[in-house]
């Protein structure tokens, strides 16, 4: 029988070209990391919750976060993160893989069980499922940076591991398949226009003192407030959101 065990995988290092350490920043005495951990955590969906970090002595504080945080962890390689991310999938028996990155701490856990529903609906078979596309690929409104989702199962990820050669296809997991979309059946999930100016990604200073902001004022009534919650604010209070909006990605 198909087994379906679905396990998300966050990729974390220390090492990040623009702002070292930051996934090991804190808001309120936790770590930028224990917050998406959290998230992940709590998906109905999701079975298994995995930090993918490198074998770099520079991510033994990882490691030391995943133990403290009793969150199951694999060591590979640091810049072929497609390696790392098929053997951590064997690891832990993945049938379907969920990748997450640790710069994108407000993980919305609503988002992502619906679309491991959408992506298990045998009407719907693809085999890459995103809500996050490069904007020379889609027009269309997506989700804001930060929010980024892909599922995609084991069997793609091992082909995509074979076949990939290119630095930034093996450093960066899933160009390789969102680039050929003849090649594989892709679906996107996309959602309305406002979303689009809101930037929820942690690569530079100002990134992160807005997730700051958005943690003090929101966590405490909610600790797993959504896109819904940080809509609401950006419609109240547009200024908050003013301290990395300059930002190109």
């Amino acid at each position: 029988s198909m087994s379906n065990k679905i396990v998300a995988i966050i990729q974390a290092r220390m090492g990040s070209t623009r702002l070292p350490g930051k996934v090991l920043r804190k808001v309120s005495d936790k770590t930028l990391l224990e917050y998406l951990i959290e998230r992940a955590k709590s998906c109905e969906f999701v079975d298994e919750v995995v930090i993918a970090t490198s074998i770099n002595k520079i991510d033994d504080a990882i490691e030391k976060v995943c133990r403290e945080a009793k969150v199951k962890f694999f060591r590979g390689s640091e810049q072929d993160v497609l390696l790392r991310y098929f053997e951590a999938a064997c690891f832990f028996n993945a049938d379907h893989v969920i990748r997450l990155c640790s710069d994108s701490p407000l993980l919305d856990n609503k988002l992502l069980d619906e679309m491991i529903v959408e992506y298990l609906d045998d009407n719907k078979k693809c085999d890459y499922y995103s809500n996050f596309y490069p904007a020379y690929h889609s027009a269309n409104h997506t989700y804001p940076l930060g929010m980024n989702i892909e599922i995609f199962s084991i069997k793609v990820l091992e082909h995509v591991n074979k076949i990939a050669i290119k630095n930034y296809e093996r450093e960066n997991v899933t160009p390789y398949i969102y680039m050929n979309p003849d090649k594989f059946s892709i679906r996107e999930k996309h959602t309305n226009g406002i979303l689009k100016n809101i930037r929820l990604t942690v690569d530079e200073e100002e990134d992160f003192q807005l997730i700051k902001k958005l943690i003090e004022a929101l966590y405490f009534n909610n600790n797993l407030f959504g896109l819904d919650a940080i809509v609401d604010l950006y419609k109240k209070n547009r200024n908050l959101f003013e301290v990395n909006s300059k930002i190109l990605q």
